[in-house]
């Protein structure tokens, strides 16, 4: 079940979110800067999946291209270097021909978070949320958002946000 705002989501929780996770889910910045600051800690880019394919018809409705384009998928894990917390998880859609060639590259060289390498290579950039979802139950229960990254007014990356609600839970307010 999608929902509009966070009301909806605290609503179908039964409580409240911790603040740290609500500013994240509407923050528009980069989420592995803001980790590191609020956590005190590094955070690791664990990349579970790094794979170019053509893409499929679901996507092009989202993205806006065609369907024989390549687009590179990737998944991600955020984790605390000292703590080993996994903070998000991270699957994104990119379209291949909207970035620069040495952006392309450095995805292949250095363990990068999207919004910290466009933020680096100083991409002009606007973020749109799209919706916010809750999966699983008890401990394994994630809130997750989904937004599109708009790069020279093209939808350019599609990612989907999945933070365990575990690892914000107890933290100090």
């Amino acid at each position: 079940m999608e929902f509009a705002d966070l009301q909806e989501i605290e609503k179908a929780l039964g409580k409240g979110l911790p603040r740290v996770l609500r500013t994240l889910l509407v923050s528009d910045g980069t989420v592995t800067r803001f980790l590191e600051a609020y956590f005190q800690e590094p955070i690791l880019i664990h990349v579970e999946k790094h794979q170019e394919q053509l893409g499929s018809s679901p996507l092009a409705i989202e993205l806006k291209f065609c369907v024989d384009e390549r687009i590179l998928i990737r998944e991600v894990e955020l984790q605390g270097s000292l703590t080993k917390h996994c903070y998000a998880k991270a699957r994104s859609w990119l379209r291949l021909s909207r970035l620069d060639r040495e952006i392309q590259t450095s995805f292949q060289q250095k363990q990068w978070g999207i919004g910290e390498l466009l933020s680096d290579r100083r991409v002009e950039s606007y973020r749109e949320i799209l919706g916010f979802w809750i999966e699983g139950a008890g401990e394994q229960q994630v809130v997750a958002r989904s937004y599109r990254i708009w790069i020279r007014s093209e939808p350019t990356i599609l990612i989907e946000e999945r933070f365990p609600l575990g690892s914000y839970c107890g933290e100090s307010e």
